[in-house]
Parts: structure tokens; C-alpha cells; sequence
């Protein structure tokens, strides 16, 4: 059996060890809370991006001139879109991001000069004859039907088409509305 020596502290060591031991617990105490802090924001910043803000990456080319492949957007996630905002929605299984041109109960048309009419106010001249929605033609005008966004990308409005693609998505079929551009960092924007 091993010996443990006696030995006697002063009262000033004695205090001098105590206030050394509280600064250790403190210590102790303050990076555990910090650390448990750290869990916490995490674990709320991903709650977010699931919830309420996801971020999706840019894939292909999306129609849309200010939007490159690569580049990673900021969303929030509603199923509550405007005229002129950027919808992303999925198609086919594929995440895709379109301007919506029109909501419910709008009626689309196409002037002689072969610009997108909606409510009788141009929306966009895109110098077509025939605008092919979700791949069946139809008749102007038409009816946004109810529960259902008309959307269209970007680049329609800069080429001349014989026939142009557009599509009908139902809110469903909608992840969210596009807000910010948000990598590369160098080219962050506010898109929404």
C-alpha cells in the first residue's frame, strides 16, 4: 500500500488553489456552452434550408439571362407567386427555374406582332406565331385555369420562334421563389 504524504496548505495557498480550480470550471463550463451553442445554430440553419429557405444548385441551361449553371440560389418556399418572379418547380422529375408570367384566372393572348399578352397589357414580345403550352397547342385567348401559374424563361423573349414552349405548373408542382443568387459569392444578388 502506497503512503500518501501529509502535508499542510497555508491559508493563502489554500485560496490561491481554489480560485485556480474555478477558473479551470469556468473554463470548462463556457467552452461546453459554446460548443452546445454551435450544435444548436447548426441544427437551426439546416432546419431552415429544409423548412423554409433550400438552396438549389443551377443545372443546364434554365432560360433565364441571369442564370448560369454552376450557380447556387437562394429560395423561399411558398406555393405563392406574382407576375415577374423567378418560380423554381419540378417537372419530370427535374428542378427547374422559370419567370411566372401569369397566375389564375388571367387570360393569355398573342398580339398580331406576335407578343404575349396578359389581361390585355404586353407582357413580353416575343415574336411568335404559335405559343405551345406543356406541349399541346391551343386557343387564344386562354384562361390560367385555377391552382395553376403560366411561366416562361427569359431567352423566348429573344429569339424568333416559330413555336414557342410554355408551360402550366400547378402550385404543387412549386419548391419555392427564387430570392438571391448566392454562389458564386463574387456575383451575389437579390433576384426575388
Amino acid at each position: 500500500m502506497k503512503k500518501i504524504a501529509n502535508f499542510e496548505l497555508s491559508e493563502h495557498q489554500l485560496q490561491k488553489e481554489m480560485r485556480r480550480a474555478e477558473r479551470a470550471h469556468r473554463r470548462r463550463f463556457m467552452i461546453t456552452n459554446t460548443i452546445l451553442a454551435l450544435f444548436v445554430l447548426i441544427f437551426m440553419a439546416v432546419l431552415a434550408a429544409v423548412l423554409w429557405f433550400p438552396l438549389f444548385r443551377v443545372t443546364g441551361n434554365t432560360g433565364l439571362t441571369q442564370l448560369e449553371p454552376g450557380q447556387v440560389v437562394l429560395a423561399y418556399r411558398t406555393d405563392q407567386l406574382q407576375e415577374g418572379e423567378l418560380a423554381a418547380f419540378y417537372h419530370d422529375d427535374k428542378l427547374r427555374i422559370q419567370r411566372v408570367i401569369a397566375s389564375a384566372g388571367d387570360m393569355i393572348d398573342l398580339n398580331d406582332s406576335g407578343a404575349i399578352m396578359v389581361d390585355n397589357e404586353s407582357f413580353m414580345d416575343v415574336n411568335t406565331k404559335n405559343l405551345v403550352l406543356n406541349g399541346s397547342a391551343v386557343t387564344y385567348p386562354y384562361q390560367v385555369p385555377d391552382g395553376y401559374y403560366f411561366v416562361l424563361d427569359d431567352h423566348s423573349a429573344m429569339h424568333d420562334a416559330g413555336a414557342l414552349e410554355a408551360e402550366f405548373i400547378s402550385a404543387e408542382q412549386i419548391a419555392g421563389k427564387v430570392l438571391f443568387r448566392v454562389w458564386p459569392i463574387s456575383r451575389l444578388e437579390y433576384l426575388g
